[in-house]
């Protein structure tokens, strides 16, 4: 009984249980999932003679926030594929799937979930299966959209470099011995060490061709 000051004064602790559950974040057990993005409005750089957009390919391990990445000129499918064998390369293996945000050398139409067939020749001999962010909703890939801010933050603002294979040398130099040796904000672990158990879980990269 009562008005309807009283049923929104009921209502208001139940309305932030709601939200609280609705934020919940996802995790995912060693092994199953990687993220990958790219990221771009960097500055430009000269490149075979040419002035070229600088673009950041970013993988991030779901269990154990292990990262690695790379500066590119180009998005193209193939230089795509490039970065993630190096990725798998770095990593020591492979996760049994990788989200994607609807990338379009990837996924040709995100609405009706038509992939690119080369790709999916490509995630077929590598043994993982693409998986795509729900439109809109970009929580969905928070786990390298959170990596991309801190790279910008604290590895490029303010570093200087001469050609992009100065910048990746840097770049790698600083995600194995700064990024991935510091304590994650939220598993409260090493990256490096999280990758350590997390690679007897991963599928092997031994045997499949370049």
């Amino acid at each position: 009984s009562g008005g309807h000051a009283i049923l929104q004064e009921f209502i208001q602790p139940i309305r932030k249980d709601l939200h609280r559950d609705l934020v919940v974040r996802f995790e995912t057990p060693p092994g199953i999932q990687a993220q990958v993005d790219w990221a771009e409005r960097f500055d430009r750089i000269q490149y075979n003679g040419q002035w070229r957009s600088l673009n950041l390919f970013v993988m991030t391990m779901g269990y154990s926030r292990y990262m690695t990445g790379e500066f590119t000129v180009s998005q193209r499918l193939e230089v795509l594929e490039e970065c993630h064998i190096r990725a798998f390369r770095e990593i020591g293996g492979i996760t049994k799937e990788i989200l994607y945000d609807n990338m379009k050398t990837v996924i040709l139409d995100p609405d009706k979930q038509i992939l690119n067939p080369k790709f999916l020749d490509f995630a077929g001999h590598y043994g993982f299966a693409p998986k795509f962010c729900q439109p809109y909703r970009a929580q969905t890939k928070g786990k390298v959209e959170r990596v991309i801010g801190y790279i910008r933050d604290n590895f490029y603002k303010g570093r200087i470099f001469s050609d992009l294979g100065h910048l990746n040398r840097m770049f790698v130099g600083w995600l194995r011995e700064t990024a991935n040796k510091r304590i994650h904000g939220t598993t409260y672990e090493v990256p490096e060490i999280r990758l350590a158990a997390e690679q007897p879980h991963l599928i092997s990269i031994e045997g499949k061709r370049d």
